[in-house]
């Protein structure tokens, strides 16, 4: 019986010292297992604090924005030209002084796509520039709402081409030869004589010339051809004029026909000042069918010009 209440005592008494002694070890390993988790989240949170810290003291800078200034940089004076052109085979160089100003005036009357208004403007802007009046050009430039982002009416060459052209507010591009803004300096001053030989081509008048003006030139055409019939000139309307560019002269010529008369009227009157060449009338880039009345035709109407090539 001393045996079995040593032994219960002993449980009794080593129990609680057991029980104790095993549960520090469970309170340390989970203290160590905490502290030890901390180490190891520690620099996570350190790195964000710092992050954190470091945006919050860093200034907040707005985005890049593109100036204006680079949609619309200041004209410069063209650069010199050689020559004159060469992709007019009907022109070969060089070109006179005539010629060349016909060619300007002709490249803006047959612009057929972008703003009307706008063109105006262009053509006042490449005035101004071969005047050297940059400052007045850039005023005009600015007043009409265009822009030129490269400073250069004229577009650059080659691999450069894209740089360089006048562009209205939608995005059109106006694009402009060089020689319509700089003079080649090949070009040929007309003489006196030449000039006197220019006035006096037959049929070249204004569109207010009279027709006394006309019978004053020789010109076939100061009255359309009579034929025999009572009642023609009724049957094929009014009397019309129309300015025929000509590709061998650097004077317009004025025809006179009836408003019904077919196209092939007002190319044999053509023939009767310039002789017996071959006569081929273009509107809108298209040859004009010798059968088809003028008037109408795809849009013409009196006071437009109609280019004439003789060859």
């Amino acid at each position: 019986m001393g045996c079995c209440q040593s032994a219960e005592a002993h449980d009794n008494g080593q129990g609680p010292s057991n029980a104790g002694n095993n549960a520090r070890p469970v309170a340390l390993n989970h203290a160590n297992h905490s502290s030890s988790q901390a180490a190891i989240n520690r620099p996570h949170h350190v790195a964000r604090s710092l992050s954190e810290a470091g945006a919050s003291t860093r200034p907040s800078t707005p985005p890049p924005q593109v100036s204006d200034d680079r949609l619309n940089k200041p004209l410069r004076s063209p650069s010199p030209i050689q020559t004159s052109p060469t992709t007019f085979l009907q022109y070969p160089a060089p070109w006179s002084r005539s010629r060349l100003d016909k060619q300007r005036e002709e490249f803006f009357e047959t612009r057929v796509t972008g703003d009307a208004q706008a063109w105006i403007a262009v053509r006042r802007v490449c005035e101004l520039l071969r005047e050297d009046q940059i400052a007045d050009a850039q005023a005009v430039l600015d007043a009409s709402g265009l822009t030129c982002p490269r400073g250069r009416v004229v577009r650059a060459r080659g691999k450069e081409r894209r740089h360089g052209g006048i562009y209205d507010g939608t995005g059109k591009l106006y694009e402009i030869p060089e020689w319509v803004v700089r003079d080649p300096q090949d070009t040929i001053e007309d003489t006196a004589t030449e000039k006197d030989e220019a006035d006096a081509v037959a049929g070249v008048e204004d569109d207010d010339t009279d027709d006394d003006d006309f019978k004053s030139a020789g010109s076939p055409m100061a009255s359309p051809r009579q034929e025999k019939g009572k009642g023609r000139a009724r049957s094929l309307g009014r009397e019309i004029k129309v300015r025929c560019r000509l590709s061998d002269r650097s004077e317009d010529l004025i025809v006179k026909f009836q408003e019904k008369e077919p196209a092939s009227v007002v190319v044999e009157r053509i023939r009767d000042i310039v002789g017996d060449k071959r006569v081929q009338l273009m509107f809108c880039g298209k040859p004009v069918g010798s059968d088809a009345p003028l008037l109408g035709l795809n849009g013409w109407k009196e006071g437009m010009v109609i280019n004439t090539f003789i060859s």
